[in-house]
Formats: structure tokens, sequence, C-alpha cells
């Protein structure tokens, strides 16, 4: 009474029953984002694929969102038309949670130390459209406050909620001499004149000190808290300090500038190897010639540097043709056209180093030798002191008060010795670490350029033709 297959084996007749009705499974994936589907059609006189079916398989297996109802109606009607097996088919698509856009701010002056020369139709660049010192006037919007958005919850396909982040908030960069909008609070506008700049996470109106002409025996040296903006030259022999930013329309010479901001010289910085530019921003300049640059950010440069000296923690790019002698020395990269002349004169290129603490490494050397020598005067009395007590058992009030007081500074000198010994190691791995340093070359290099890369040194005998990245490859300064 029965229906399926007959068996007969070993004298033995069996029926066994066979499911000739199609067939519906489904898969979740762990995250329970997708369900897959597997179809299989029916046999003779079996039932076919239908809704109900369908709706009975994905209650079962409690998918109750993202199902892809126009897929499983063409899916179904293939598998019964065609008589075909289907597998593996998405049949339900779950929603992911998006979190929140965090809040930030649009600021409508130029933040950025770095700017890039302007280039002419000659092809040429310089610096003389651009300016890192900007000046507005009260009632200048500042910069605006966008704020963050909500976040999107999502859904599984089992329909569990899946729980979005809402957007960090930011607060409106107030900072000295500027302060909200009165009618719009996303507004941030400048309550004075004054130079505009970025300083940390404010926005600050300053005062500036402008030369309206040369800095030479009529202006004697300058020094100034905020910035300073200087028309035309800096004459050799004259130095300028500014607090903030330091802007110079001219050249400078043989002068030394130390400036807490960014430097912009739209001429060159030219001389005989007197001068030197201490930043703690970005250096930008149109030329340098035997002078020496040591910027704590970039150094941009319009034209050619030749026979400079040139650090910076960050990068050091060329836009001009030439790069000749000297030594260019940056800790992430270096980019120039032309390397190196054919006379072969020397050009030195080092990536892979922070000067600043290269710098520092050889004032903690200072440090801990002072601290050896004055230990060892130290110690050395002290030995006398104790030597004294052996003999005559009991010292006097006062040389047992001096004795108590070197024996105190002996302690601390030791003290002072170990940690400085551990912050010269710290230093040295630093040092250590080359990361992803590169120089860039667009054009070549010629022949007489020395390249280090970390502890890596590579001479250049033939021309390399760019454009090229040099970089260490496994160990090995290669061009690629």
């Amino acid at each position: 009474t029965a229906s399926g297959v007959i068996l007969f084996a070993e004298n033995y007749l069996e029926v066994v029953h066979v499911d000739f009705d199609a067939h519906f499974e489904v898969e979740i994936s762990l995250d329970k984002m997708v369900a897959r589907g597997r179809f299989l059609p029916s046999g003779e006189g079996g039932t076919p694929l239908n809704p109900t079916l369908i709706e009975h398989t994905l209650h079962d297996n409690r998918i109750v969102f993202g199902i892809q109802k126009e897929q499983l109606e063409q899916i179904v009607h293939q598998v019964n038309t065609e008589n075909k097996v289907i597998e593996s088919v998405d049949i339900a698509i779950g929603q992911k949670a998006a979190d929140g856009a965090n809040g930030h701010i649009e600021y409508f002056f130029n933040t950025s130390g770095n700017l890039k020369p302007k280039e002419m139709e000659d092809g040429s660049v310089n610096f003389k459209d651009v300016s890192v010192i900007e000046s507005v006037e009260e009632n200048h919007e500042l910069a605006r406050i966008h704020h963050p958005t909500k976040g999107v919850p999502g859904t599984d396909v089992c329909g569990t909620l899946l729980p979005a982040k809402d957007g960090n908030p930011l607060k409106l960069p107030v900072g000295p001499n500027t302060s909200p909008h009165p009618s719009n609070p996303d507004v941030l506008i400048a309550t004075k004149a004054g130079i505009v700049r970025l300083s940390g996470s404010v926005i600050e109106i300053t005062e500036g000190y402008f030369v309206n002409g040369d800095v030479d025996f009529a202006t004697g040296n300058i020094k100034y808290g905020k910035s300073v903006k200087i028309k035309k030259d800096v004459k050799s022999g004259f130095s300028v300090e500014a607090g903030g930013d330091l802007d110079i329309g001219g050249l400078v010479e043989d002068s030394n500038l130390f400036c807490d901001g960014n430097v912009v010289i739209k001429g060159g910085f030219v001389g005989s190897g007197k001068g030197e530019i201490i930043a703690a921003g970005s250096v930008n300049i149109g030329f340098v010639r035997n002078q020496t640059i040591k910027s704590r950010g970039d150094v941009n440069i319009a034209k050619e540097s030749i026979n400079a000296k040139i650090f910076a923690r960050n990068n050091i790019h060329i836009y001009g043709k030439t790069v000749v002698g000297g030594k260019l020395s940056a800790r992430n990269e270096i980019t120039g056209l032309i390397f190196g002349n054919s006379e072969g004169s020397r050009t030195d290129l080092e990536v892979g180093l922070d000067f600043t603490l290269l710098e520092e490494k050889y004032k903690t050397e200072e440090k801990i030798k002072a601290l050896m020598d004055n230990h060892k005067k130290a110690n050395e009395t002290l030995t006398k002191f104790e030597k004294m007590k052996k003999i005559k058992k009991v010292l006097q009030p006062k040389q047992e008060f001096l004795y108590k007081k070197l024996a105190a500074l002996v302690a601390k000198l030791d003290t002072q010795l170990v940690a400085l010994e551990k912050r010269k190691e710290m230093i040295e791995e630093k040092l250590r670490e080359v990361g992803k340093a590169r120089i860039i070359v667009k054009d070549r290099i010629l022949p007489g350029t020395m390249i280090k890369i970390g502890d890596r040194h590579f001479a250049v005998q033939q021309e390399i033709l760019g454009p090229k990245s040099i970089l260490l490859v496994n160990g090995k300064i290669e061009a690629v």
C-alpha cells in the first residue's frame, strides 16, 4: 500500500519510500546578514516548488527580513520549468548598520603651512603670489562647524536590530579675538582685525609686526611674539624671531631666522653659508644657495637648491629643476626633478632620519658626559670623607653635613644617569626606524650623488633615469 521504489534482495521484497517532491533548503551566514537557498526540482508525480513551501521554509528558519521576493519567484519558475537544481543563491540580505559621520570644521582660510608654488605659463614656479600670513577684518567669517549625523541601525535576516553609533560632535574652535556669529552659532567670526592662524585646535586673531621695507640698520634685529611680515629683504648680519608665522617678500641674505610657525620667503635664501632658518612649522622658499634650513614640518622649494644644507622632519619637495651639492635630509620623502650635475658634484640625499631625534641624541650624550664628570668629582670627594670617617670614627658636624650632602648628590646623579641612558636607548631605537622613506626622482640622478636610507649607503656611479622611487627593498637600496 506504500508508494516508492521496489527493492528485491536475498529473497526479500521491500518498498523503499522516495520523496519526489521539490525541496528548498536554506543556509544562513554566521553573521546572519545573508541567507542562501538551494532549490531541487520535483520528480515524477512529486509536488513542484510553490509559494507555500517557500514561506514555510523561510518561517522555519526564522528568516523575516530582506527577503528577495522577485528573485525567489523567478527561481521557482525556472526550477519548475527547466527541472534543474539551483544552488547558493542569495534569497535574503540583511541591512548593515551605518555609523553616523563625525562632525567636522570647514575653514575659510589656509590652515596649512605647506604652500604649493604657483606654476607659470612658461613652466617656472614661484611663491610670489602666496602668503603664509592672512589678514582679516572684524566680523570676517573664519570657520563653520558641521554637526555629526545620526547612525542608521541595521537589521539581519532574522529581524534582529543592529545598533549604530552616532557621529562624534566637535566644538567650534573659539580662540583669542574670535567668537560665534551672533545670529548663527555654527559660524566663527573675528572680533577684531588682525592675522588669522590655526593655533593647535583653536583659531586665533593676533596682531602682526609689519616692516614696510628691508630689515637692515634702519630697523635692527626683530624679535616679536606673534607673526611678522617683511615687505622686502633681510640683509646680512641681521636676525628675525617670530612667535607666529613669518612672511618675507624678498631675499634673505646671511641672516638667522627663528620662527614658531610657518615661513614663506618669496625670493631666495642666498649668501656665503652663514645664514640659517630654524622653523617649528614648514618652510616655503623660492630658492636656496649655500645656506642652512631646519624645519620640523616640510621644506618646499620653488626653484633650485645649490650647496644648501636642508633638514626636514617630514618631507622636502623641490619643484624646480636642480639640486646640486650640499645635503638634503628628510624623515619621510625627498622629491625632485634632477639631482646632481654633469661635473659630478657631490650631492648628499638622506631619508629615514629624523634630524630632531639626532639632535636630541647629541644633547642627551652631552648631558650624560656632564653628569658623569660631576659624578666623578662628587664621588672622589665622598671617598675622601669615607676614609676620614674610617680613621677618625666620628666626623666633625660640618664634615658630617657635607658628607651626607655628597652622598645624596651621588645617589641623585646615579638616578639621573640611569634615566638619561634609557632615554638615549629609546632615541637610538627610534632612529633605526626607517619606515617607508623614499626619494622620488622625476627626471634623473647623476653620478656623484650619495644616497643614504637609514644605515644603508649607495653611491650613484651611473645615471639613474626617472621617474623612479629610491627606497629600501629587502634591506638594499633599489630604484623601482
